[in-house]
């Protein structure tokens, strides 16, 4: 891997990095739990694609998203 291509380790306030923490376990939980559906059939990828997306966006993607450029930015 490029170094150019690598992200270096990105910081954040107690508020911002306990804010990311919770959203990501939020966010990890539910797209762990729909992997394993999505292969056993349990959820159909092609039916359900739009409302699994619709599903994480409501767990404030967004909003860690967000958290995570603002610590980034201030790398440059």
């Amino acid at each position: 891997i490029a170094q150019k291509n690598v992200v270096p380790p990105l910081y954040y306030s107690e508020e911002d990095a306990s804010e990311i923490a919770m959203l990501q376990t939020n966010i990890n939980t539910y797209v762990e739990e729909c992997i394993a559906k999505f292969i056993v059939g349990q959820m159909d990828i092609d039916a359900e694609w739009d409302a699994y997306v619709a599903e994480i966006e409501s767990y404030n993607l967004a909003g860690w998203l967000e958290l995570k450029q603002q610590a980034y930015d201030l790398l440059h």
